[in-house]
């Protein structure tokens, strides 16, 4: 398990709609705890499922396995199978295309885009099995993740990146409208013959509040929408990329001058490999721009 949380230490004219002072990286990373905790969780929950498919598959298949164990022509088949996918390995998404914004604070209802530096970045691994990459760039707002089995068996693992900004409200009580347009370029496969493989991603916004101390109150926004999601256990997905120059992000929430907000876009995703009888591998990449991050306060 890692995690890790910066700020990009720099003031910014938006500051100044939230009181001129940010909250520290130590309290941005308090919010993110709970996102740690349940990607651990949906992970250990989600593995727990695919090895109980491949124990049932070992039955159903162990009649085959016997008749096509020592065949030749058939291990020869499963060997080329697995070879195919070797070049699909630690393939990294190249940098998607996207366009550079710049810093705006809007008059009538109050807002602000925020374009790069951003306050704080966060990246989390769990469990950390080696050669998972993962970047979060607040400077450039860039970030991304790598998973892959790398035809390893029974690997397991999840990956979430992140990179937010500060907010505090001005008014008592308000309604508070976010948005983000992200472009990401993706690279993904599973495949398994007799055995169990997965791969996932997901993109959202995400909200923490805090109290006047710092203390993490909970997520008024919690956004993780499916990027893709698939599963093999006799089949083959076949490798995908498919770039998007902009996915739309937005949410909106009740907000409150007795709390402070961390504004997060965030990506996460999951590779699982069961090798048995024909073998199994799994990888899941994304590479994500975000140009901006906009907010207005009604």
């Amino acid at each position: 398990m890692s995690r890790e949380s910066v700020s990009n230490g720099k003031g910014s004219r938006v500051h100044s709609l939230c009181g001129g002072k940010i909250a520290s990286r130590k309290i941005a990373l308090r919010g993110m705890r709970g996102l740690e905790k349940e990607l651990t969780t949906r992970s250990a929950r989600d593995w727990a499922r695919q090895r109980e498919v491949t124990k049932q598959l070992n039955r159903v298949y162990a009649p085959l396995r016997k008749i096509s164990g020592d065949d030749k022509y058939v291990d020869e088949l499963l060997r080329g199978f697995r070879s195919r996918y070797s070049g699909f390995r630690k393939r990294k998404p190249s940098r998607p295309t996207s366009r550079k914004d710049t810093e705006r604070i809007y008059l009538g209802s109050l807002g602000a885009r925020v374009a790069p530096p951003y306050d704080y970045s966060w990246v989390f691994r769990d469990p950390d099995p080696g050669d998972v990459g993962l970047t979060a760039n607040a400077a450039n707002g860039e970030m991304s993740f790598l998973i892959d089995s790398f035809g390893n068996d029974d690997y397991n693992s999840s990956a979430g990146i992140a990179l937010g900004i500060y907010f505090r409200p001005v008014t008592d009580v308000g309604r508070l409208a976010v948005w983000s347009d992200p472009s990401f370029a993706d690279s993904w496969y599973d495949y398994a013959w007799f055995s169990a493989s997965h791969s996932d991603a997901f993109m959202g916004l995400y909200i923490g509040s805090y109290d006047d101390n710092g203390n993490f109150t909970g997520a008024v926004v919690n956004q993780q929408h499916s990027l893709w999601d698939d599963d093999s256990h006799v089949s083959d997905s076949g490798h995908h990329e498919d770039p998007n120059p902009g996915y739309f992000l937005n949410a909106s929430c009740t907000v409150d001058r007795s709390h402070q907000y961390i504004i997060w876009v965030w990506a996460g995703g999951r590779a699982a490999a069961d090798q048995v009888f024909g073998g199994a591998s799994a990888g899941s990449a994304l590479y994500v721009v975000i140009p901006s991050i906009t907010w207005e306060l009604t």
